[in-house]
């Protein structure tokens, strides 16, 4: 009985450090995305939009992990729904926030195109 709880115990100790790596992550992503700057060479924009992808596929990542985590550490039928409910609204930010960088890269792309066309 005891190591049971113990590894319960264990198990929701590993869902809510995924939660705490998910919301750091999710935390830079935002910060990153009002950093969009116009004034951006060519090559820091890209290295910029990259750096986000790869901040974005991480913040999915720790959402997959998530989602196969709600049922670890023996959770109440409360809590669990709750689980499913942060699943769900992370699911929804990462499709805003993938959303949002696609719709920025394509600005900055058009952007450069018309520097361009005028130089």
């Amino acid at each position: 009985q005891r190591s049971r709880e113990a590894m319960a115990d264990q198990r929701s100790a590993v869902w809510t450090a995924r939660v705490r790596d998910a919301k750091q992550v999710l935390n830079e992503l935002r910060a990153g995305t009002s950093a969009a700057s116009p004034q951006r060479t060519d090559q820091e924009r890209a290295r910029f939009f990259a750096m986000q992808r790869r901040k974005l596929q991480r913040f999915e990542d720790l959402i997959d992990d998530l989602e196969d985590l709600t049922a670890d550490g023996d959770p109440t039928t409360a809590e669990r729904e709750d689980r499913d409910a942060a699943v769900e609204a992370m699911r929804a930010e990462a499709k805003r926030l993938a959303d949002g960088i696609k719709a920025a890269a394509a600005a900055a792309a058009a952007a450069e195109a018309a520097a361009a066309g005028e130089g």
